[in-house]
């Protein structure tokens, strides 16, 4: 699946696979108030809050997870 910058976290969500490759690198965070809060939000926002805190490694891991859907 090609993720957009523009899509929403909350898009993101509605896609069983989407879900799994997240549930698979931050196992329970998707059912976390956390994901809730962050559900407006861009992936290009998202990207930029997580810059320093996820390491880029990671980041990459998942993106390629979802070229993969």
């Amino acid at each position: 699946m090609e993720i957009k910058g523009s899509m929403t976290v909350k898009e993101i969500l509605k896609n069983p696979k989407c879900r799994a490759v997240l549930n698979k690198h931050f196992p329970g965070l998707i059912n976390s108030p956390k994901a809730k809060l962050a559900g407006e939000l861009t992936v290009q926002q998202v990207l930029v809050k997580a810059k320093g805190v996820v390491p880029a490694e990671k980041i990459e891991a998942i993106l390629n997870d979802f070229k993969k859907i």
